[in-house]
């Protein structure tokens, strides 16, 4: 009579071993500070709870890659239809963003800056850079779009060893969807942008394109950084921007910026 007791405890033990060892070979997402999120989201149909959220990596390393590319077919068509449904769709929306806040207690790197990146239709109009204080609070949504994402457990099939990826509820306060909608609203994303950051997914002539822009904080204009293209086939690729001699002067003051920041806390760690 025993017996019948000792084989449910011992399926159980190897249940919770086989649990245990999940979980501890899981893989979670590592979505840095000055990592690019690229993120869709369905407005409607098919798709429309979940958004694909995927962590591009540090925005200085995409945009130097000569080679930068990514296959996301499987993955758009298990969350918003078959490779002929997906790839025809005006109400399946993407866009790529990110930020180089990193401070809970509000100091972005270097001290200075809440730098932001950002997606615009190819041909469309970005938004003008502001200063520091007026970025942050956008800033502070695009932070947390990104802590979102950290720490979640890879669960997709995204073909880039490089590259991490999630399926996440779109009724969570942080995730893209309530973020970009401020809640219901439409007509700021992230209640910041003036002009649209977002494109649809129809690649009905071959692929459609948006083009990254970093805005640095205090400066005149909007740099260009490059091209994203998605193809109808779910094939992501970046290809850099030829940049004007003012987008060299721009980006390394970011970089001195946050260097002489790194600096004075390698110092201050010395001293302590």
């Amino acid at each position: 009579m025993k017996i019948k007791h000792i084989i449910p405890t011992a399926l159980l033990v190897s249940i919770g071993i086989a649990m245990v060892t999940s979980t501890a070979n899981a893989v979670q997402i590592s979505a840095l500070t000055d990592d690019l999120i690229l993120s869709f989201r369905a407005t409607g149909g098919t798709g429309n709870a979940v958004n694909l959220e995927v962590d591009l990596g540090n925005w200085q390393t995409l945009t130097a890659s000569s080679s930068f590319s990514i296959s996301l077919g499987t993955d758009l068509s298990a969350q918003y239809g078959a490779s002929n449904t997906w790839n025809t769709r005006t109400d399946l929306l993407w866009s790529v963003v990110g930020t180089d806040y990193n401070n809970p207690q509000g100091t972005p790197d270097g001290g200075v800056n809440y730098n932001l990146y950002f997606t615009v239709p190819f041909g469309g109009t970005p938004d003008s850079p502001q200063s520091s204080s007026t970025q942050q609070s956008v800033a502070g949504a695009l932070n947390n779009l990104r802590s979102y994402l950290n720490h979640k457990n890879v669960n997709t099939t995204v073909a880039n060893g490089l590259t991490q990826a999630s399926n996440n509820a779109t009724t969570n306060p942080n995730s893209y969807t309530q973020l970009i909608t401020q809640q219901g609203s439409t007509v700021a994303p992230f209640g910041y942008f003036q002009n649209a950051i977002e494109n649809n997914t129809n690649t009905s002539l071959g692929s459609v394109k948006e083009e990254l822009y970093a805005n640095i904080a205090g400066s005149s204009s909007p740099v260009d950084l490059g091209t994203f293209t998605l193809s109808s086939n779910g094939t992501l690729t970046f290809a850099q921007a030829i940049p004007e001699p003012s987008t060299y002067a721009l980006m390394g003051l970011g970089a001195l910026a946050l260097l002489k920041f790194r600096s004075r806390k390698f110092n201050a760690g010395l001293t302590a």
